[in-house]
């Protein structure tokens, strides 16, 4: 029995470098250290990047216009990868109602082609150990460390199915929410301990002062 073999298909299993499926730039350099102002163009800076990889723009440093141009402003659906440092994360530029510029420590991610691959499941990527590992050891015997645009086209990555990377993103999300909640229920025990605690030290006082009498 004769089987055809086409070998010009593509091995879907096979890794993607990851500059195949994002167009990256850097963030922006400002000429000197920022400059808060009240009226200004917003700022995304490190700390505006939760741990879990969620972008917190309520309250984003504002500073002069330097002559910004379109592409210095981020894009809804960018990824912001926190690139210098130890702490490498990820995280997506949901949009804004007003421009916005990301901080030279930022690579900015933009995928190439949203039919195949969701920036969320780029982020992900980007926030998991092995990633982590595989960038900090590419990034090794740097004076500071950090990850550049060409190392980062070379990481080669798993892209599933649109339908894989969204349920796997559900997934996330509710690891996330159990996450929270058994921080928060950690939280109210330890408050409940310590009030049982103190209470317990008020009356055994109270009833050992009593017997002293």
């Amino acid at each position: 029995m004769n089987v055809k073999q086409n070998h010009n298909k593509p091995d879907k299993r096979r890794p993607t470098p990851f500059g195949d499926v994002a167009e990256i730039r850097s963030g922006y350099s400002f000429r000197s250290a920022l400059q808060e102002v009240d009226e200004g163009v917003p700022v995304v800076q490190i700390r505006d990047l939760t741990d879990e990889g969620r972008l917190d723009t309520r309250d984003l440093v504002r500073v002069p216009d330097e002559g910004f141009k379109d592409s210095h402003f981020l894009k809804a659906g960018e990824v912001l990868f926190a690139a210098r440092g130890s702490q490498h994360r990820a995280g997506v530029f949901e949009g804004q109602p007003e421009f916005v510029v990301a901080g030279s420590q930022f690579l900015v991610v933009r995928v190439r082609d949203a039919r195949r691959v969701l920036p969320a499941y780029l982020a992900w990527l980007l926030n998991t150990e092995g990633v982590r590992r595989r960038l900090e050891a590419m990034s090794a015997g740097s004076t500071i460390p950090h990850v550049s645009i060409a190392m980062l086209k070379r990481l080669e990555v798993e892209i599933p199915s649109l339908s894989t990377q969204t349920r796997l993103l559900e997934m996330h999300e509710a690891s996330l929410l159990e996450i929270r909640l058994l921080r928060e229920l950690t939280e109210l025990t330890e408050k409940r301990n310590q009030a049982l605690q103190k209470e317990f030290l008020r009356t055994q006082l109270e009833s050992e002062s009593y017997e002293s009498v």
